[in-house]
């Protein structure tokens, strides 16, 4: 069975309501799949004699999930765990992937308590693996407390493994020292920040950022920082202009002052959601010694801020928890995207390499000369693996999604291997040289690390499982699109049974059962029509993993609006650029269409209009598509239309040439 046909079954399963231990049984070859173990579990490897620690928030409803016998027994340290329930989670996690361990809780929180609760699993319940998930907002100054306290803890016991999530910050802050360059805007010169300069990249006065429709943005700018003193903003700092831009020079808002604070806290008209950009003045002649920026992004009715991706830190952020060597970060990648094991990160999580700015000398913080980076994330792993959250009113099974699910699943992983006998000081180096690699070049990516964990293949390598061979990498493109006599008679039946032709469903159905992929797409696509849409979702899936373009343009259009299975706008993107890349003109228009808007990631005008071009010149038309596509003109500029006129024949000529999304 495919890993997309177990995750559609995992979600049959989800959407029909199984809970308890049976459950257990029903879903685990999905764990199987994803995470490739099945043949340690079946080899008889499943974590038995290994001593698994959780740090997270809490584990307040342990009582109750070992009541539905959902977890075993589980030993806790460092006083009360009563306040959240994210570690109720983890821990069903790392015992559904490793039934045999046993397991350990404490509940974190600060640097200091952090530390404390890994010593005492260390020390007290004798952890060989621990799974740390209390990720603070990225920093600047770092190492702290925490760095250290692992450190010591690491050379203490170098046979334990430390993991943990790569956070789920996604980026949003930036750090580096004051690079001028000549700007004018309205006619008007300044002295404006030069971003790229600033970090050796070809010089660039805008920073910017994509924000989601809906959502405030904040923008809180210090200069003449020192980490050593309290005070974010010192009264020595001279006044700079902060402005929010869109397009070139279109100022929506700015503000004036010291240390200035810029808010768009209601949403903004939908010609201002997507692509914005910073811009810091200077009157001529004044100058900054450092300069620090940091960015969230305000959603209407959420507790808290969600930090915006800065374009400086798309290869990293400033620092987390997870920026030490001493910590295994393992970062998340959306299940739903999966095909022949590639899948794409999850917009949220982390890339790399994680940085640090400063060195923590005595009781000061030292500026590094430039940042120095850790190779962060490690791994991936997908994530959305059902757990039972009771807190949340989810009594039954639901996706637990982020990288607070992909560190314990590696930590469940790490503790099969030793299981088989595979030695600890061996195990991380065995998973990067057998993880299943997802960039586009071999060796570590940014986003996803050295690749998906293939444990079956780390065991198997270690001489703990007999040799096992691995097919050869599928690249996410495919070949071009060609209707063979097959394809246009199955298509002929969808339209037959369509209008009540019960013979020729009957003949559709029998050859979609028969495993053709051109019946299964039109079965797909003849249960869409009815409304069936669960059925509709079913066939897709299995005729889209076998590459059949048009049941991958209906894939996406059903993550796209929810139907059948849970609404993923980044998988909807997965699917699409899988069929426009064979050519398929309604899969282009269609992937053109999100990217104007930036819901599934960074809206991008010129691609997503040369999309739609490219899909006119391959012969789509309809009224609506002359509006829209009209609507997307008048939001560019006559540069990026003439960008996108001259991309647009050679999507349509060369569709392999699309950019991923």
């Amino acid at each position: 069975m495919t890993p997309a046909r177990v995750r559609l079954l995992a979600c049959m399963m989800l959407g029909a309501g199984i809970a308890g231990a049976g459950a257990q049984t029903v879903l685990a070859p999905g764990f199987d799949a994803l995470l490739h173990t099945h043949r340690l579990l079946s080899s008889g490897d499943r974590g038995q004699g290994v001593r698994v620690g959780v740090i997270s928030n809490g584990a307040s409803f342990y009582t109750t999930l070992v009541r539905q016998r959902i977890l075993p027994t589980v030993m806790f340290y460092g006083g009360d765990a009563s306040h959240g329930d994210e570690g109720d989670w983890m821990l069903q996690i790392v015992h559904r992937i490793a039934p045999g361990a046993r397991l350990a809780f404490c509940p974190g929180g600060p640097s200091g308590r952090t530390v404390a609760c890994a010593r005492d699993l260390v020390r007290q319940f004798h952890a060989d693996v621990v799974v740390d998930d209390t990720n603070p907002q990225p920093v600047y100054a770092f190492p702290d407390d925490k760095d250290i306290g692992y450190t010591r803890l690491s050379r203490e016991h170098p046979d334990v493994l430390f993991f943990t999530g790569a956070g789920n910050n996604g980026g949003g802050y930036y750090e580096g020292r004051w690079t001028p360059t000549a700007l004018m805007l309205h006619d008007v010169r300044y002295d404006a920040q030069d971003f790229g300069a600033s970090m050796g990249r070809p010089g660039d006065p805008y920073e910017r950022v994509t924000a989601p429709p809906g959502a405030g943005v904040s923008v809180e700018l210090g200069t003449n920082a020192d980490p050593n003193d309290p005070p974010r903003c010192s009264a020595s700092n001279p006044e700079v202009t902060l402005a929010l831009v869109a397009g070139a020079d279109e100022v929506l808002r700015s503000v004036h002052g010291r240390c200035p604070v810029l808010s768009l806290s209601d949403p903004h008209p939908p010609r201002d959601a997507g692509s914005l950009s910073i811009l810091v003045l200077l009157p001529p002649g004044r100058r900054l010694a450092n300069l620090r920026l940091k960015l969230v992004a305000i959603h209407r009715g959420s507790e808290g801020v969600t930090p915006l991706p800065l374009q400086y830190w798309t290869r990293g952020g400033a620092g987390n928890s997870a920026t030490m060597p001493h910590l295994i970060a393992v970062a998340a990648v959306d299940p739903n995207t999966g095909w022949h094991e590639r899948y794409l990160y999850e917009p949220f999580a982390n890339s790399g390499p994680q940085c640090m700015q400063y060195l923590h000398a005595g009781t000061r913080w030292t500026a590094l000369p430039a940042p120095r980076c850790y190779r962060q994330p490690a791994f991936v792993v997908p994530d959305g693996m059902p757990v039972v959250m009771p807190g949340t009113g989810e009594e039954r099974y639901a996706p637990f999604s982020g990288d607070s699910s992909a560190g314990p699943a590696a930590a469940g992983v790490a503790a099969l291997l030793l299981s088989a006998h595979v030695p600890a000081t061996r195990i991380i180096r065995l998973l990067e040289r057998t993880a299943i690699p997802q960039g586009d070049a071999p060796g570590w990516d940014p986003h996803y690390g050295y690749g998906l964990l293939d444990a079956d293949a780390a065991a198997a390598q270690a001489g703990a499982l007999p040799p096992v061979r691995r097919d050869p990498p599928v690249t996410g493109i495919i070949p071009l699109f060609h209707r063979t006599a097959a394809f246009l008679e199955d298509q002929q039946l969808a339209q037959q049974a369509r209008q009540g032709d019960r013979a020729a469903l009957r003949q559709l159905r029998n050859a979609a059962q028969a495993g053709h992929a051109d019946a299964e797409a039109w079965f797909a696509r003849y249960a869409h029509d009815i409304g069936n849409e669960a059925l509709a979702a079913r066939w897709a899936l299995l005729a889209a993993d076998r590459g059949e373009p048009e049941a991958q343009d209906l894939l996406g259009s059903l993550y796209n609006r929810g139907w059948g299975v849970p609404r993923d706008l980044r998988a909807a993107q997965a699917w699409w650029w899988r069929a426009a890349c064979a050519g398929l003109p309604a899969a282009m228009y269609n992937m053109g269409i999100t990217l104007t808007d930036g819901h599934s990631g960074p809206a991008n005008l010129e691609v997503a209009y040369a999309l739609m071009r490219a899909a006119y010149l391959r012969g789509l038309r309809f009224p609506a598509m002359v509006r829209v596509m009209a609507l997307a003109r008048l939001r560019m500029t006559f540069g990026q239309i003439g960008a996108a006129e001259r991309l647009a024949p050679r999507f349509a000529s060369n569709p392999g040439s699309i950019p991923a999304p």
